[in-house]
This record gives structure tokens, C-alpha cells and sequence, in this order.
């Protein structure tokens, strides 16, 4: 579902996935009393935890099968389970989560998951807006809600290795309730605190070796074989496979087809083991299904219509159903739509094995996948095989007829390999040689290797050929190939920030030509014109203007399938609401765009930058700087990253995106670190001084009014604040040249006169503006105006003028949810704050949330912070009426439990509300609360 201004979206993690379905256990599954299903560990529950069961075992030794078992045998009983199968991509820790979320969701009651990742799921007490973002939070709360146990079955967790995916593996066991349990299976231990969880007697292990079968679990497993061995047999055989589920399975299956029983034994220890039963497994089936299998062994998964077209047999479904119910190493998804998928050693071994037998043979079959896949839509995978197949013909058809669709979709690794497989041998046809490039550029500029992209336009005809196509479309027709061109083009300037208003026209123009409706082709061509020129319009200040035709391709994308298109999209949505000054937008759509990214394993995505420096920035402004600080290091790592960032090997040594972008990137950065600095001068005046410079660098000229005002804005409040006066005035300077007589010009002179007490000249400057609000564009500061005037009127001893600026201003920025904004103008509006307290209506609960996240701040800043040096009388500890009728009544020596008689309230009560008054107080016990309160005026 798509979110549209004022709407919801439904978090990806809650849509269906293959891999939160376990595989189906064997029909002849082997139960085992001693590693029955788990039980939650009654020491762990004593200690508040959930329990932990670590299960690790070579290759073969039946984990998934454990694990898979378990999950049937829970759910039989009534238990919530979620399944996750953990591949390569899911060492990202966005990604892990995801996935992570998605299965606990799984997990849940119906009644209790519902409302998961929609607002009104949080609850309307919530600390703040990054609450409601949390969704992490959400499903633990949700988890422990449904108070019955929940497991979570994490399959193959070797795949989680860089540290920042063990820290989110780590944090998952730490926040867990007490009702979850975890079990992890993985080749070996996984990179989390075992230490830890063995202290908090929470972890139960399962090591290969518990793994193993014991003789009397092999004769089980050959008996449920129907197979008659003696038990010298068995013991013999038991020796040779040491256990190891695969091999005993494998031998099973060799013996099952009538081989003699010495000589399967004989050849099992001559020859290593594994490789000698694949072989024998192979040989002893009936020639037919060798060679179905053979035949059917390209695909990873597989449907009974795919293993008819590659066999020949009408009845490939049902021998795929026998060879699932009779062999462990062909597993079953889906109890609807079935699908199978051969063991990885099974399926690697008749790869191989096509490959030797015949070359052409396995070049046909995956020539046959391809067009078999194509027909049904799925072109990245077709084209994954029309690679193997070499057949230069098909590829090209599927890359002409699908290559930019499925660049809009996000499948660029696919592309791009399919690209350089028919550059190899291109020579003729320059038409293809050119609409090859082209498509390569485009693939350069997603990762943000501008100069590869630049070698393959000029390749693909160059500048001219690309102004000639944007004045009139060529005739080289099938994919317009010229107005691709052209509008790559134009994304190259955008990134160089050259962009030529003219061009954005002209591509804009092509677009919506008349002539130009067409096929599925001719569609996938405008949405790409769209969405270049409607970022391009961003960067012109054009802001209304990108926003219609943004939001216009997103909803045809998301019906198209464009996924990497509607990222795209909503990312730049959220700078352009910024810009705009309508914040729930710009909130809505960085975190949908976020959201979006993720389980698509594009969160690594230059295009992704705009939502990610927007959610920075909001998480900043709402005072949650750990989220704010960890967004965007996203988009630092991004920026200073080498390599392909969407599975292309671009070669690049860092990635180029809009100077914009860069830009807020580090402005964004500078802010946090500035305020993470409160309380050490020395440190908020370094940071000031080094962005300084960058500062004067927009004095360029080549950035749009909207940024200039925005970054001196703010850099102007951090000089004022740590008392760089000079910088202040430099940069105040910078602005009156770059935006000449403004409304936002008024406004920052006034703050510089406030801080330096000129206050005539401050209200002179803000009589204006005042009277026209309009003439400040960028809203923001049309709240600092109003709030300055809030402290102008207080310092003037005008209480009635300064409480109806400060509701002004607070209307306006309760909108935005900018905490930040509100405090630091002026101390006297955080005190007006405090004394108005019940006199600011429908912005009550608003106020109450400024002044706690400024009591927070000055909590972890003591002694330095700002608002600890302000608070005096005026700014007296915030306590509700319960805590200052209890605080007056401590005097009187009554006892708790008196005092709880007093007041009909359990004692219980009143030591919780005396813990929150001392809090408040900062007094450990009743005699420095008395103390603190007097000193205060409170008794």
C-alpha cells in the first residue's frame, strides 16, 4: 500500500515471505525423545528473561530439520512460532530487522498484531514521536502483551557477521520480554554474548555432537526406511557416517533400492563417504528419474509447470510429491502453491554433473527457464538464465524489451551482468552497442560512480546526440533510445549540480508528449523522465511543482511495480516537504521511504540519502538523539563508501550525489554534534568554527534560496549559542548577499539583535514581518520571529503580548513537532514555557513535552547545560498537583501509610509519587525534598 499525504502505510515486514515459512518436515521424520521441542527455562523466567536455545552442527547434521520439527510440534500445541531463513543479505542490521519483525508478527495472536505498525498502535501516552517510529518497541510491547510464550526460530545465523549486524542480534536477546524465546541455528557459534546468556542462565545448547544420531536412533531411522540391517550392520554404519543425519540418510536411500549391503558399506569407507552416496543415491534410481532430476536441477525452487516444460513428463508434479515424501534432500514450500527446492549438496552435485555430461544440454534448459519465467513476468530471473544459456539473441530481446523496466524495479546487479555479457562480443549494430550504454549509465549514476556513467553516455553518442533527442524524439523508435539518452543526461547534471532549467523542460516536455503513449516500453521510458526531471525541479526551487509530478509517478509506479522508482520518489518527497515547511509530510514520507528500502536490501542506496537526512533531521529537532545520530551515520556510510552499493561492481572509490544532498548530509551532522557537545563550550565553539568554512561555501551561488536560509539559520543559532559573535555576524552577512531584502533576512538580524540586547533594534526589524507572515517563506523561521517577539515583550514587561506571541509560535511549531525550535531562540521562552503552564489550550500536551525533553537534556548536562543555569524561581521543578499536595503535606512527619489514608490511595501509591518527587527534587530521602521544596517556594 502506498502512502499518500495525510495517509498510513502497512510496514513491509508484515507482508508474506518464503523465507518466514519453515521448510515441512520429512514424512518420515525421525523423532528423537532426547532433543524433543523446548521448554522454557524455569531460572531464566525467575530472572525476568526469555530462554535462548543455540543449536550449531556441520552442513547435514539436521538443524533445519530440528528446528522445522520443533516449529510443528509448538504450533500443534497451540504455541506462537515465527520462522526466519537468514541468507547473505540479512548481515545488514535494517535488514535483519525487518526480517526479525516480519516473523514475530507471524508469531502473534491475530487480535494482538492487527494494529502493529499503524499510528494508532502507539499508545497516545508516548514519551514522543520517535515512539511511535520505534517499531522494534512496538512488537516487544506487543509480545509481551500476549503474555503466553512466543518462539522466534532464527535458520543459518553464520550469515550474521559484521559487528553492526551482531549488535542488532545482541539487542534483539537484551529487549526481549520475558515470554520470548530465541533458538539460533548456525554451522557454528554465532557472534553473540553466550558469556553473558550462560550467567543469566538463560542458554541451553545443542552441539553437533548432540546432533549426531547414536546406533539406536541410526537402526530407528533405517527401520522407518523399512530397510532389515543386522545390528552388526548398523553399528558398522553408524562408525562410517559417525551419525552425520546426511550421510545415514544418503546410505538409507542407496540401500533402499536393493543394494548389497557390504558393498554399500565398503565403498562408503574406501571412498570419503558423501560424494560416493550421492553417486550410489543417483545410480540405484530408476534411469527416468535421473534424468528428471538432471533435467530439473537449474532452477532453486521449482513448480510442477516449470518440471513438466523441463522433462517432458506430464506427471512431474506428482514425482516431485514422491521424491519429497521418500527423500530427505527434496523439501516441499507452501501447502497451496507448492514449490520444491533440491538439498544445496544434491542440487550442486547434478549441476556439476550436467555441466560434464553436456554443456549444450545445460546451456538449453536454462535457455528453456528463461523464456518459461519471461512469459510469466519475472524478467530478472529469466535474465539471470538467458545469461547462463549465452544465447546473445534472447538476452538482448529481454534487456530491449524489459532491461529499464527492471531498472526501475531495483534489479540492477541482474542487469548489469547481462550488460557486460553482450559488450563482450558487441561489434555491429551500434543502435545496441548505444542503448546498452545508456543503460549501463544509468545503473553507474543509481550507485553514484558518475564518472563511469559519463564513459558509457559518451560511448552511447555523447552530449549533442542527447540535445538533438530532448528538441525532437529520433526515430530510432523501439525504446525512443534519444530521449533515454537525454534524460540520463540530465541525471548526470543533476548530480554535478549543472543542471539547466531549459533541459528539465525540455525532458519534462518529452515526457508528456501525446505522441508518446505506447507500450509497456514507452511507459517505463516516461516514468523515467518523470522522476529525473521531478528530482531535477527539487534542486531549481521548484518546489510545488515537483511535488505533483513526484507524487504522480509514485502512484503509477507502485501499480507498475516500479519499486526502485516509488523510493525514489517518496525520499524526494520528504526534502521537498521540507522545503515546503509541511513537516507531518516530510516525516511520513522519509519514514516510508525507509521503510520501503529495506526489505528490498536497498538501504544502502545513494537514493535513499534525502529520507535518511530528513529523518535525522526531525529526530534531532524531537530531541531523540540516538536515532537521530544513527540515521545519519547511515547516510555518512553511504557517502563515504567504496565499491557497489546495489550489487554492481562499479569500481568507484566513494559515491557522487546532488551537492544538495552532500551538503545537508553535513550540515545535519554538524547540528547533532553541536548539541551532543552541550555543556563543554570549548568542543560546541570547534564544531562551529570547522563549519564555518563550509558555511561561506554557499556564497557559490549555485544552491537554491530555501537551502541558504535553512543552513545559515542554523548555523547562526549555533554561533549565538556559544557565543561566536563574529561567525554570527559573517554569516548574517553571507545571507544578505545571497537573498537580498527578505522576510527571513528580518528575522535572523533580530535574533543577532536580541542576543546582543539591541532590542529597539530587534523589534523594528520584526514589526514587519510580524504584519506579513507570508513574507517568510521558510517557515521555521516565521516561528523563531514569533518567539523572539515572546521574549522581547517579556524582557518589556508586556506578560499579556509575550503569552499570545509564545501561543502563536507554539501553534506553528507543535505542526512541525520541533522541540528543539521552540528552546533555543532565547531562556526566556523555555521560562515563559514554564510559568504559562496550563493557559496554552489544544498545545498543552505539546508544552508539557517541550519542557520535559529540556529538564531531560539539562539532566545530562548537569552542571553546564543551558536550561540547568536557567532554572531558578521562575523555573521551579514541574510538578503535578498529587506531587505538591504530597511534597507540602512531607512536613507534618505523617507515615506512608498514614498519608495514603489521608489521600484513599494504596501506600503503594504514594511510594511511587514520592519517588517521582524526589526525582523531580533531586533529593534522596524526605528531609532534602522538604529542604529543596522550600528552597524553592513550594512549602
Amino acid at each position: 500500500m502506498v502512502v499518500v499525504s495525510g495517509g498510513t502505510h502497512t510496514p513491509a515486514w508484515t507482508w508474506p515471505s518464503p523465507r518466514r515459512e519453515p521448510p515441512l518436515p520429512p514424512t518420515h521424520l525421525l523423532r528423537r525423545d532426547r532433543l524433543a521441542a523446548p521448554t522454557p527455562r524455569s531460572r531464566a523466567a525467575l530472572r525476568g528473561h526469555g530462554t535462548v536455545v543455540v543449536v550449531t552442527g556441520l552442513v547435514g547434521a539436521g538443524k533445519s530439520t530440528l528446528l522445522s520439527s520443533w516449529t510443528a510440534d509448538l504450533r500443534a500445541a497451540g504455541v506462537g512460532v515465527g520462522w526466519a531463513s537468514l541468507q547473505d543479505e540479512d548481515d545488514d542490521p535494517v535488514v535483519l530487522q525487518d526480517l526479525v519483525l516480519g516473523a514475530l508478527h507471524d508469531a502473534l495472536p491475530a487480535s494482538v498484531r492487527q494494529g502493529l505498525g499503524q499510528p494508532d498502535a502507539v499508545s497516545e501516552e508516548a514519551d514522543s514521536a520517535a515512539d511511535e517510529r520505534d517499531l522494534t518497541r512496538q512488537v516487544a510491547d506487543a509480545v509481551r502483551s500476549a503474555g503466553a510464550p512466543i518462539w522466534l526460530m532464527l535458520d543459518d545465523v553464520q550469515v550474521i557477521q559484521s559487528d553492526r549486524a551482531v549488535l542488532a542480534l545482541d539487542r534483539l536477546l537484551q529487549w526481549s520480554p520475558p515470554n520470548l524465546h530465541i533458538v539460533m541455528a548456525a554451522r557454528s557459534d554465532p557472534r553473540i554474548s553466550l558469556g553473558r546468556l550462560r550467567l543469566q542462565e538463560r542458554l541451553l545448547e545443542i552441539r553437533d555432537a548432540e546432533l549426531r544420531l547414536d546406533e539406536d536412533e541410526t537402526a530407528q531411522l533405517l527401520a522407518a526406511e523399512r530397510l532389515d540391517l543386522s545390528a552388526e550392520h548398523v553399528h558398522r554404519l553408524w562408525e562410517l557416517t559417525e551419525g552425520w543425519m546426511a550421510s545415514v540418510a544418503l546410505a538409507a536411500m542407496t540401500l533402499r533400492s536393493g543394494r548389497d549391503v557390504e558393498g554399500v558399506l565398503d565403498g562408503f569407507g574406501s571412498d570419503g563417504g558423501l560424494w560416493f552416496l550421492i553417486e550410489e543415491v543417483l545410480h540405484e534410481l530408476p534411469d527416468e528419474t535421473h534424468t528428471f532430476l538432471l533435467d530439473t536441477c537449474l532452477p532453486e525452487r521449482l513448480s510442477s509447470e516449470m518440471a513438466e516444460l523441463l522433462s517432458g513428463r506430464d506427471d512431474a508434479g506428482q514425482l516431485l510429491h514422491h521424491l519429497a515424501d521418500t527423500n530427505s534432500l527434496v523439501s516441499v514450500f507452501g501447502a497451496e502453491e507448492r514449490s520444491y527446492r533440491y538439498h544445496t549438496l544434491l542440487r550442486g552435485y547434478l549441476v556439476a554433473r550436467l555441466a560434464d555430461l553436456s554443456g549444450q544440454r545445460s546451456r538449453s534448459q536454462h535457455l528453456r527457464i528463461a523464456r518459461f519465467l519471461h512469459a510469466r513476468g519475472n524478467d530478472a530471473e529469466a535474465l539471470d538464465h538467458a545469461i547462463s544459456s549465452r544465447d546473445r539473441a534472447t538476452l538482448f530481446t529481454l534487456l530491449h524489451d524489459g532491461g529499464l523496466r527492471l531498472l526501475l524495479e531495483g534489479q540492477h546487479a541482474v542487469v548489469d551482468r547481462a550488460i557486460g555479457h553482450l559488450l563482450e562480443g558487441l561489434r555491429d549494430e551500434q543502435p545496441r552497442r548505444r542503448f546498452l550504454h545508456v543503460l549501463a549509465a544509468i545503473i553507474a549514476l543509481d550507485s553514484g560512480d558518475v564518472p563511469r556513467a559519463e564513459a558509457h553516455l559518451e560511448a552511447a553518442g555523447g552530449r549533442e546526440q542527447a540535445s538533438a533527442a530532448a528538441a525532437a524524439p529520433s526515430a530510432v523508435a523501439p525504446v525512443q533510445l534519444d530521449r533515454l539518452l537525454a534524460a540520463t543526461w540530465l541525471y548526470r547534471d543533476r548530480l554535478r549540480g549543472e543542471l539547466d532549467p531549459a533541459v528539465v523542460d525540455a525532458v519534462l516536455s518529452s515526457a508528456s508528449r501525446p505522441g508518446a503513449v505506447g507500450g509497456a516500453g514507452q511507459s517505463d521510458l516516461r516514468s523515467f523522465e518523470h522522476v529525473t526531471a521531478g528530482i531535477s525541479l527539487l534542486w531549481l526551487g521548484r518546489f510545488d511543482e515537483a511535488v505533483s509530478v513526484l507524487e504522480s509517478v509514485l502512484v503509477d509506479a507502485d501499480v507498475r511495480g516500479h519499486d526502485f522508482v516509488v523510493m525514489t520518489c517518496a525520499a524526494a518527497l520528504s526534502t521537498a516537504h521540507t522545503a515546503l515547511g509541511t513537516f507531518a509530510e516530510m516525516r511520513q514520507w522519509a519514514q516510508y521511504a525507509i521503510d520501503y528500502a529495506t526489505p528490498r536490501r536497498w538501504a544502502a542506496s545513494p537514493r535513499l540519502l534525502p529520507a535518511y537526512v530528513c529523518a535525522a533531521g526531525a529526530a534531532h529537532d524531537s530531541f531523540d538523539a540516538e536515532r537521530a545520530a544513527g540515521l545519519i551515520g547511515l547516510a555518512e556510510a553511504i557517502l563515504e563508501s567504496r565499491g557497489a552499493l546495489l550489487d554492481v561492481p562499479t569500481g568507484a572509490s566513494g559515491v557522487v550525489v546532488a551537492p544538495e544532498v552532500v551538503r545537508s548530509v553535513r550540515a545535519v551532522r554538524s547540528f547533532i554534534d553541536f548539541d551532543g557537545a552541550a555543556g563543554n563550550p570549548a568542543e560546541q565553539r570547534h564544531i562551529v568554527r570547522a563549519r564555518h568554512d563550509e558555511v561561506l561555501a554557499l556564497a557559490s551561488g549555485r544552491f537554491s534560496p530555501t537551502l541558504v536560509a535553512f543552513e545559515i539559520a542554523e548555523h547562526l543559532r549555533m554561533t549565538l549559542s556559544c557565543g561566536e559573535i563574529d561567525l554570527a555576524k559573517a554569516s548574517l552577512e553571507l545571507a544578505e548577499r545571497q537573498l537580498g531584502p527578505c522576510g527571513e533576512i528580518s528575522v535572523l538580524a533580530a535574533q543577532l539583535a536580541v542576543r546582543l540586547d539591541r532590542e529597539e533594534e530587534a523589534r523594528h526589524l520584526l514589526h514587519g514581518v510580524l504584519a506579513r507572515p507570508e513574507s517568510v517563506s521558510v517557515i521555521h523561521l516565521r516561528v523563531v520571529g514569533l518567539l523572539l517577539e515572546a521574549t522581547l515583550a517579556q524582557r518589556n514587561g508586556q506578560p499579556t503580548v509575550a503569552h499570545e506571541a509564545l501561543l502563536r509560535g507554539l501553534a506553528i511549531a507543535s505542526r512541525l513537532g520541533s522541540v528543539r525550535l521552540v528552546l533555543e531562540v532565547a531562556p526566556e521562552v523555555f521560562e515563559l514555557l514554564v510559568e504559562g503552564r496550563g493557559r496554552f489550550g489544544a498545545e498543552e500536551d505539546f508544552v508539557a513535552h517541550v519542557i520535559e525533553s529540556a529538564l531531560t537534556a539539562a539532566a545530562l548536562h548537569e552542571p553546564g547545560h543551558r536550561y540547568a543555569v536557567s532554572r531558578g524561581a521562575a523555573a521551579a521543578p514541574v510538578l503535578t498537583p498529587r506531587e505538591l499536595s504530597l511534597l507540602q503535606d512531607l512536613p507534618s512527619m505523617l507515615t506512608v501509610p498514614e498519608l495514603a489514608r489521608a489521600r484513599a490511595v494504596s501506600p503503594n501509591t504514594v511510594k511511587t509519587q514520592l519517588r517521582s518527587l524526589f526525582a523531580k527534587l533531586g533529593a534522596g530521602n524526605r528531609r532534602e525534598a522538604v529542604a529543596a521544596g522550600r528552597r524553592e517556594g513550594l512549602i
